[in-house]
C-alpha cells in the first residue's frame, strides 16, 4: 500500500484528477484534512481544464460524497444523471439509484423531497426507470449505501404502487427483474402468496420471450415458489427446464435439479424417471456453466447404482466446453473414469461396504487406483 499512496499522492500533486479523487475517497490511509485538500484540488483541476479529462465528466461520483469541498461536483452530477433519469431511453435505473445517493449526500435542507418528486416523474407507465429507487424512499427500512443514509418512510401503500408501476407486463418487466422480486416479496410478506406466484411468473415469461440466457434468476424463483405453493406444478417444469438450459452459472445447474424433482416425483404430471436421470446428470455435469448441484450429484449417482444393478447401461454426461478443459484434481484420481457414469456407478457398486465409514473412498481408492504417488506424498494426500 505504501507504493499505492505514494503513486497517488504524487499524481495528485502533478495535476491528474483522477488521482485526487481517488486519494479523497480513502479514509483509512489519509487523515480528513488531506482528503478535503484533494477533493478541492481534484474540483480545481477540472475547472481548469479546457479539454475535460473524462474523470471530470462524472467528478461527484469520483470524489468522496462526503467532503463539504465535495457539494458543488456533487450537486452537478446529480442534475446529469436526474437528467438521465428522467429520459425513457438511454441508460437503466442506475442512474436513477446514483441521483438518490448522491441528493442524499447533499444533506440539503428539504430532506429528499426534491429528488422524490424527480422519481415521482420517472416512474410512470412511459418511463419506469425512477420505480426501483422510489420504492426505497417508502420502504419500512432505511439503509446505508457509500456512507450515506437513506431514510425510510414507511409507507407500505406507495411502496407497493411504487413496486406494480415498475412491473409491468409485456417485454419491460424482463428488465425490471429486482423491481418484480421485491414486489413479489412484498405481497408474500402481505399473505397475498398467489398474487406473489402471479407475479414471479408473469416475470419468468417476460424473461423466457426476451431470449436472455445470462440471469434465470427470475424463472428459478418462480420455479421454487410454485413448489412450495404446490400449483401451477406443468408450468414449474417449463420454467426449470429453461433455467436448466440458460448459461446462469449460479442457478442453472440448481434449475436442472428442480426440473428433476418434478419429474421423478411426479408432482402434477406422471413420473418420468428418465427424464428425471437426465435432468440430473445436466445438474451434476452442466452442459453450459460449469457450476455443480451437489445434492444433483448425490441423487445421480444414486439413480446410476440402481441402474447398473439392473443391467441397464446410461449415456454419458454432456459437460460444458470450460469442464472438458478441466482437469480432475489430484485427490479425486481414485476415480479417474468419473466421466463415465456407468463405470463410475459399477465402481461404487463394487466397493461401497454395507456400512460406509470415513475412509471409504480411501479404501475403495487403493483398491482401483495405480499406485504413483510415493508412500510419503500418499500419506499426505490422506491426510487432508
Amino acid at each position: 500500500m505504501d507504493q499505492a499512496s505514494t503513486f497517488l499522492t504524487s499524481g495528485c500533486a502533478a495535476g491528474d484528477p483522477a488521482a485526487c479523487g481517488t486519494l479523497s475517497k480513502l479514509p483509512n490511509f489519509w487523515p480528513t484534512v488531506e482528503r478535503h485538500a484533494a477533493a478541492a484540488r481534484a474540483i480545481a483541476l477540472c475547472d481548469a481544464q479546457g479539454t475535460k479529462d473524462s474523470i471530470c465528466d462524472s467528478l461527484g461520483a469520483a470524489v468522496d460524497p462526503m467532503l463539504t469541498q465535495a457539494r458543488p461536483a456533487l450537486r452537478a452530477r446529480y442534475d446529469t444523471l436526474a437528467q438521465s433519469c428522467l429520459t425513457p431511453d438511454g441508460e437503466s435505473s442506475q442512474d436513477c439509484i446514483q441521483a438518490l445517493h448522491i441528493y442524499a449526500a447533499l444533506g440539503t435542507p428539504d430532506g429528499l423531497d426534491t429528488v422524490e418528486a424527480m422519481l415521482i416523474a420517472a416512474c410512470t407507465p412511459a418511463n419506469i426507470k425512477g420505480c426501483e429507487p422510489l420504492s426505497r424512499i417508502y420502504a419500512n427500512d432505511g439503509y446505508e449505501a457509500q456512507g450515506v443514509t437513506i431514510p425510510a418512510r414507511d409507507d407500505p401503500e406507495a411502496y407497493l404502487a411504487a413496486l406494480r408501476l415498475g412491473c409491468r407486463s409485456g417485454r419491460d418487466q424482463a428488465d425490471a427483474g429486482n423491481t418484480c422480486a421485491q414486489l413479489a416479496d412484498a405481497m408474500t410478506e402481505g399473505g397475498d402468496d398467489q398474487g406473489a406466484l402471479r407475479v414471479r411468473a408473469s416475470a419468468c415469461e417476460a424473461l423466457m420471450a426476451s431470449g436472455n440466457d445470462q440471469d434465470a434468476s427470475a424463472c428459478y424463483d418462480a420455479v421454487k415458489l410454485a413448489l412450495e405453493q404446490k400449483t401451477r406444478l406443468a408450468e414449474a417444469l417449463l420454467w426449470a427446464d429453461f433455467v436448466c438450459d440458460t448459461a446462469d452459472v449460479s442457478v442453472a445447474p440448481y434449475g436442472c435439479k428442480l426440473a428433476g424433482n418434478i419429474l421423478s416425483q411426479g408432482l402434477g404430471q406422471p413420473a418420468d424417471p428418465d427424464r428425471a436421470l437426465t435432468a440430473y446428470q445436466r445438474g451434476c455435469f452442466h452442459h453450459h456453466v460449469n457450476t455443480t448441484d451437489g445434492e444433483a450429484c448425490l441423487i445421480y449417482g444414486s439413480m446410476l447404482i440402481d441402474s447398473v444393478r439392473r443391467g441397464e447401461t446410461t449415456a454419458q454426461p454432456s459437460l460444458s466446453p470450460i469442464a472438458k478443459m478441466v482437469k480432475i484434481p489430484r485427490h479425486r484420481s481414485c476415480y479417474p473414469r468419473l466421466r463415465a457414469p456407468s463405470t463410475w456407478a459399477a465402481w461404487m457398486v463394487s466397493y461401497r461396504p454395507a456400512r460406509p465409514t470415513r475412509n471409504f473412498w480411501r479404501s475403495g481408492a487403493s483398491a482401483i487406483c495405480p499406485t504413483t504417488r510415493s508412500p510419503a506424498r500418499s500419506a499426505t494426500h490422506q491426510a487432508r
